[in-house]
């Protein structure tokens, strides 16, 4: 099933029940209310009743959307605005992008309803105020219930939901209330809706015509360091003002697919159930003859998992290079000779390969597999990649990376602003890659941190390009 689909119905399924439960009762109010009119020979308002069933049934799924579901048991807030918008772009993603976009969604319903329901709602302000402050109660109540989380995004959302939604109607009722097209009435509303689905289709339009992804490890937000000192503790690398970029093989969904019966078709394996996301393809088995096989293929670089599930803990066995390259044979797999091999214990191993340039490809990840005494592979982790030369790419200097480091410009910043560091030294430093959401291989500076009032230590990401 297509992730999209699966995310909205996902969504929609788990407050189904509580609609259903609504609908009886809203029929009885209707039907009673429709003979109270009826015995007193009142004609019965049915634009009214029509739009406040409507009204209620949105508030119902709005209420349940927002404060039935998704208790946390902690207080989360975010205060940095569009960080929500930012970590979609970062990320590139059907469901990131649904995250935002379907609380700007949530509240176009009421911007549509209230004009039509009050004509103290004919004005556009106080329609938005309407929406705005209904947005802040909902906020303030999921900060008090430990739900979700508390989101200056999602009272920029949903006041923007509002608005298109108040457009919609009032462009409408300009055409159809006047009996005729009025430019004077319709341009502004017009203007609105142009303005802001414009502006959003701009945001997949820019993507997909700039060259390169986005990484999705990029700061989301600048993390406040006004009150941090930084300590250098490491010598900076030494780098280039250019560096290489490289290119993963990524594969199309219809790829995808060919390799997953491939696989099936070599190893008698029958998968009965598949799944398609965003960036991956899920091929399963639940139940064969000799246990479940799951395999997992991402589009973006190729690599895949798979598993063969068997509960037995007294099978694992290690095994040396040569031992393990004969079992993995006929496994869809490319192990260069100068990966490194390591045993990890418990029937895993392992075949790293650390930025290995072979000719114009570089080879960078790892290869883990879990042996058994049957001489059988039970489960591979592919994450060695080959990447093929793509280009150069004007970089930063490591002064420059360090600069932004301690301006805030680095992944994990929400982490860094909970805990409040007064002092920070950097540990190390180096030129890294890192794969972006359309396959490249770019480079980034990595910094180690370690907080000098405790023992929390962590790995940040500068952009370098």
């Amino acid at each position: 099933m297509n992730e999209f689909v699966q995310f909205i119905f996902e969504r929609l399924s788990s407050g189904l029940v509580l609609i259903l439960l609504a609908v009886p009762l809203l029929a009885v109010c209707l039907a009673a209310a429709y003979l109270i009119c009826k015995k007193k020979h009142r004609l019965f308002p049915w634009k009214k009743v029509i739009l406040w069933s409507l009204t209620a049934v949105y508030l119902l799924v709005l209420l349940y959307a927002t404060l039935l579901r998704g208790w946390t048991g902690f207080r989360a807030v975010n205060l940095h605005p569009f960080r929500a918008w930012r970590e979609a772009w970062n990320n590139y993603s059907v469901k990131n992008w649904l995250n935002v976009l379907l609380n700007v969604a949530m509240f176009i319903p009421l911007g549509v309803l209230l004009p039509l329901l009050s004509p103290k709602f004919k004005k556009w302000y106080t329609v938005i105020a309407t929406g705005f402050c209904l947005s802040v109660v909902i906020e303030l109540i999921q900060l008090w219930r430990c739900i979700g989380v508390c989101d200056v995004d999602d009272l920029f959302a949903n006041t923007l939901g509002t608005l298109i939604g108040f457009a919609l109607t009032a462009l409408t009722c300009s055409v159809f209330a006047m009996g005729k097209f009025t430019w004077k009435r319709c341009l502004p509303w017009i203007l609105v809706l142009v303005i802001t689905l414009g502006g959003i289709s701009g945001i997949f339009v820019t993507y997909h015509l700039q060259e390169y992804g986005n990484i999705p490890e990029t700061a989301a937000f600048r993390a406040n360091t006004s009150n941090t000192r930084w300590t250098l503790s490491c010598t900076l690398p030494i780098a280039e003002s250019n560096a290489p970029i490289y290119r993963a093989q990524s594969i199309t969904k219809e790829e995808c697919d060919a390799f997953g019966a491939a696989f099936a078709k070599t190893f008698n394996i029958t998968f009965d159930d598949i799944k398609y996301y965003d960036k991956e393809t899920y091929f399963m088995d639940h139940g064969g003859s000799d246990g479940s096989h799951f395999l997992i293929v991402s589009y973006l670089d190729g690599s895949y998992d798979y598993s063969r599930h068997k509960w037995d803990e007294d099978i694992w066995a290690d095994a040396d290079r040569q031992t393990l390259l004969s079992a993995l044979e006929g496994y869809p797999l490319v192990i260069p000779k100068e990966a490194a091999f390591s045993v990890e214990g418990d029937g895993w191993h392992s075949f790293t390969a650390d930025r290995l340039v072979v000719g114009e490809n570089m080879y960078d990840g790892v290869i883990r597999c879990r042996y058994a005494d049957d001489g059988e592979i039970y489960w591979i982790e592919n994450h060695l990649i080959c990447y093929t030369m793509y280009g150069q790419t004007e970089i930063i200097s490591p002064e420059e990376a360090y600069n932004a480091l301690c301006a805030g410009n680095f992944s994990g910043g929400e982490s860094f602003e909970r805990r409040k560091p007064e002092e920070v030294k950097v540990m190390g430093a180096a030129l890294e890659y890192r794969i972006d959401t359309k396959g490249f291989y770019r480079p980034v500076y990595i910094f180690d941190l370690a907080f000098a009032d405790s023992s929390y230590q962590a790995s940040v990401m500068v952009l370098a390009d």
